[in-house]
């Protein structure tokens, strides 16, 4: 009887131990599963913030676009209309202004050579209207 009664024992304790083996293979897949479901609730918080984000700019532009500042100046740039009293300056561009009759000629090396330098810097980057 003690040879039945170690084998019901090491029975019991095989089942035991295969028990607990797939408790904790259960748990550990549960623990993992929900470290999975923690990384993408905080992927989508980050989500959720750039697109409000988002959201808030075109809500602003939204706004801007309603205001009467951006209709006038729409209906300037785009239909050409002005307020009453107001005047229009049209800015020619060079190719334009040349075509008037004004003849557009570029200084020659020669001449900057004989301005001083800061002069000669300001020709460079300003044109003849600030170095003379």
């Amino acid at each position: 009887m003690a040879l039945g009664k170690q084998a019901t024992l090491k029975v019991v304790i095989t089942v035991g131990l295969i028990l607990a083996i797939y408790i904790l293979f259960a748990y550990l897949q549960n623990i993992y599963k929900a470290y999975q479901i923690d990384l993408q609730i905080e992927g989508l918080q980050d989500e959720l913030i750039v697109i409000n984000d988002e959201n808030n700019k075109l809500k602003r532009s939204l706004e801007y676009l309603k205001t009467p500042a951006f209709r006038e100046k729409s209906a300037k740039e785009q239909l050409n209309l002005k307020r009453e009293g107001e005047e229009v300056i049209i800015l020619k561009r060079p190719a334009e202004a040349a075509d008037d009759g004004e003849i557009l000629t570029p200084r020659k090396p020669a001449d900057l050579q004989k301005l001083p330098n800061h002069l000669a810097w300001l020709t460079y980057f300003f044109g003849d209207t600030l170095a003379e």
